[in-house]
Formats: C-alpha cells, structure tokens, sequence
C-alpha cells in the first residue's frame, strides 16, 4: 500500500508525526508515494467506525503546516481520517500499524484531552464531567425518532481530534435518543435526562 496524496494538497516539507515530546520525520515529501500510510480516505473495503473514545494521540502533519492531516491512537490501533470533508475513525492496516510503532519508538503521545467546556442548547454546563461518554454511548437505531426536536451539544477543550468541532452532538428534547455525526443511538433515559438538565456524567 503506498500513501495516496489528495488532489488539493498544496502544503510543503516532509510528512511528520507529532506528541507530546516532539515529531519525527515519516518521510520526505518526495518519498511520500512509498509510504506505507494512507491518511487521507478509508482504503478500498474498509468500514468507518464510530468516533473512538478520548485517548493518547498523535497527530501526522505536513512539518510546514500546523494543522493535522491524521490522527492515530495507539492503544485503539486507530486512523482518524478525513474523506469528502468529513472526519472518519478507521481501523489501521497491519503494515500501517507496524510502520507508526516503529518511528513513534521512544516517543510521548498527547495525552487524551480534557473535555473542560460544554454547551447544551448555548447554556453552559458547570460541572462537565463524564461527557466525553458522548463520543460513544448508545445502541445504533436504523429509524430516527418520528417528530423529535433536539438540542444542540457542544463540547471543546485543547485542539485534539474530539474538540475540533468534527463530532456533531445533539440530545433528544424527550425521551432517550443521542444523535452523533448524523446517526442516531438509543441512550440510557438517565443520561439524557442529565445532558438535559446539564448535570455531569461523570
């Protein structure tokens, strides 16, 4: 597998991973094609998951440019990718794995953020512990709830693959239905009810 470089990317230098302790250089740019790393999209076959649980992570950049192409959690084996603009969880291949074990060697991660500001509905939640739960709780439903209006969920803290404004939150305004990224899961009524009334998770 070589990586597969996106038509609009115009940013210059060497493809890089970054954590806690620093970056080190995953390969030139001129030497990205052999790569064994695909950042951009889901390879052909392979199913998107759900957004992964806050954890340590790296990010993959371009060295010139800031912001990160990919994000990958090590403890989760898992690729944050971006196709059509919009933000994907995938498993990483095996050979993918092995190459980003290999040069992170010795390296820190960033540790998994702190979810430390939390808007329902644009009111504040003062005590916003255990909402990072909404990045994963719930049962997949095929049919959305008939009728149902819902309330807004914002939830942000350092600039981190959760907190980056790519994981859309909403809580039913009865009964116990989350929505997230445009897919809907039942919920314990419990926590809604608490997301509701902007009391902690935790």
């Amino acid at each position: 597998m070589v990586l597969v470089l996106a038509p609009a990317a115009q940013a210059k230098g060497p493809f890089e991973v970054c954590g806690a302790s620093g970056c080190t250089v995953l390969a030139e740019e001129s030497q990205a094609s052999e790569m064994p790393l695909n950042v951009f999209d889901l390879p052909d076959g392979t199913a998107a998951a759900g957004p992964a649980a806050p954890a340590p992570y790296y990010a993959i950049r371009f060295a010139d440019v800031s912001e990160a192409l990919s994000y990958w959690l090590p403890s989760r084996s898992l690729l944050r990718v971006t196709q059509n603009g919009v933000a994907l969880w995938r498993p990483t291949l095996p050979d993918e794995d092995a190459f980003l074990r290999d040069k992170t060697a010795g390296m820190t991660p960033y540790p998994a953020p702190k979810i430390d500001n939390v808007l329902v509905q644009y009111r504040r939640v003062k005590r916003p512990a255990g909402y990072a739960r909404l990045f994963t709780i719930g049962v997949a439903i095929a049919v959305p709830p008939v009728a149902q209006k819902w309330l807004d969920v914002w939830l942000s803290g350092p600039v981190s693959p959760w907190t980056d404004g790519s994981v859309q939150v909403s809580i039913s305004h009865t009964g116990n239905y989350l929505r997230r990224n445009g897919a809907f899961f039942a919920i314990p009524k419990t926590v809604a009810d608490r997301v509701r009334r902007r009391q902690p998770l935790g």
